[in-house]
């Protein structure tokens, strides 16, 4: 079964679009605009500035410190559990968005930040840690 043809003295394209004024059959039957750009919503950078200033404190308190306890603990627990907090938080926050709203853009970029941001975190840690156990030893040898 075929179509007829478009009649005569008009082109193909003419006979299959509606007369101008005519209801569009899109918008008797409900169906929504989907090329809309206003529903587009993109990825944030938020959680890769929450890790950024994580490991800034973390370099200031290793920098001030010195040979506190209390403080190299602070700067212990902040630094590699606070960039992998912010990693998570980066994933789920991206995946749970790509869930609830087609639209969404994920950028795959920020978890690779985040991902050398965390191994950075590890390498921000050391002096940390080298703090608490001289000052743990040093504790139990008196």
């Amino acid at each position: 079964m075929s179509l007829p043809p478009p009649p005569p003295g008009s082109s193909s394209n003419e006979f299959l679009l509606p007369p101008s004024g005519a209801p569009s059959g899109f918008q008797d039957f409900g169906v929504t605009n989907f090329s809309r750009r206003e529903e587009v919503t993109h990825a944030k950078p938020y959680f890769i500035l929450l890790c950024v200033l994580f490991l800034v404190i973390s370099i200031i308190l290793s920098a001030v410190g010195g040979s506190s306890t209390w403080i190299a603990l602070i700067g212990y627990l902040l630094t590699p559990f606070g960039a992998t907090l912010a990693l998570g938080m980066d994933l789920l926050y991206q995946r749970r968005s790509i869930a609830k709203n087609p639209w969404f853009v994920a950028n795959a970029n920020f978890s690779k930040i985040l991902r050398i941001q965390v191994l950075i975190a590890y390498l921000i840690m050391i002096p940390h840690a080298l703090t608490i156990a001289s000052n743990f030893s040093a504790y139990l040898a008196h």
